[in-house]
């Protein structure tokens, strides 16, 4: 093991990858397969598994920002309607927001119609896609560069992007300096036990659990408030108040998501051998479909408006094995 600089830590130590045998092909957050492979390595004091960083890594992802679409939630009402009536129901008084990674615009959108937001303000390395956020009316700035925003926020979202962020350490950083005195963090990111193939997605660069992100984000004066487990399917959605005391101790994630992957993996490739019809083409159905074209029999998706049969490689008796993937 050799001694490296964590990107999650932002110390040396010794550091050692996450491995087991798995053959399944990667794919990416907009749902493209990608043929690289990536190594994990594990940070040892706070239980994250995360991927080396490498010239390679970093033009591709780059590449799969730049060609990256953002199309309206099909599934109503979309996560971004449902976390904006949270933030309505627990936040009062008048606020500016700054949100890390605004996708497609629509929470802002939906934040930009309440009496008590005052200004909102966007960070993303990709310019070019928000071209659509200056007719919100109470938008004001988009940054690409996080240390270039000098001004102090009430509330802080982070909405799908914390195990995107591959500079960990740095990054929540300077988002805690940003956050106004008794300001607010609100963190929503897939749960891992539940949403298992973000392991095989590309651009994901860490992955920890609920109780360890808690214990991850007291290091930068970020204590959490509410846990609102019941928000959102297979997704941690956390609210932390700066300067608040609610200190949380992390726990052992490493062994207890290797055992949780090797079933995924085992599982999944099962299906090898069935004549499949995947009803969901979103993150998991793509991915299925990826691994095991030649076992698809239909493809399927009510929201996305998808139908199609691939009925070359059956025989007519062979039987129909149905996977939901929502």
């Amino acid at each position: 093991m050799n001694k490296n600089y964590c990107p999650i830590c932002g110390r040396q130590h010794k550091t050692k990858k996450f491995t087991f045998n798995s053959k399944l092909k990667l794919i990416s957050s907009n749902f493209k397969k990608i043929n690289n492979k990536k190594n994990y390595y594990v940070c040892k004091n706070f239980e994250f598994i995360y991927a080396k960083q490498t010239a390679k890594r970093r033009k591709i992802i780059n590449d799969i920002y730049k060609d990256f679409t953002f199309k309206n939630n099909l599934i109503k009402p979309s996560r971004e309607i449902i976390i904006a009536n949270e933030i309505k129901k627990k936040f009062r008084k008048n606020m500016s927001v700054l949100e890390i990674g605004p996708g497609n615009g629509e929470l802002i959108n939906c934040l930009s119609k309440f009496k008590n937001i005052i200004n909102i303000d966007a960070y993303d390395i990709n310019k070019n896609k928000f071209f659509n956020l200056n007719k919100v009316k109470k938008f004001k700035n988009l940054f690409i560069n996080l240390n270039k925003i000098y001004h102090k926020y009430d509330l802080v979202i982070m909405n799908q992007v914390f195990f995107h962020l591959d500079k960990l350490d740095k990054t929540m950083n300077k988002i805690s300096e940003l956050l106004d005195d008794n300001g607010h963090l609100f963190l929503i990111t897939p749960n891992p036990f539940k949403h298992k193939v973000i392991y095989y997605v590309y651009d994901i660069f860490s992955i920890s659990s609920k109780k360890n992100i808690i214990s991850y984000l007291n290091r930068y004066n970020l204590n959490l408030k509410n846990d609102l487990s019941y928000l959102l399917k297979n997704q941690i959605s956390l609210i932390f108040k700066k300067n608040f005391s609610n200190r949380v101790r992390g726990e052992k994630f490493i062994s207890k998501y290797k055992k949780t992957q090797i079933s995924f993996a085992s599982e999944i490739s099962k299906l090898k051998h069935k004549k499949i019809t995947i009803n969901g083409m979103g993150l998991k159905g793509n991915f299925i479909f990826n691994n095991y074209k030649k076992s698809v029999f239909q493809i399927k998706d009510e929201f996305r408006k998808i139908n199609k049969v691939f009925k070359k490689n059956f025989k007519k008796k062979s039987k129909l094995f149905e996977l939901k993937t929502y």
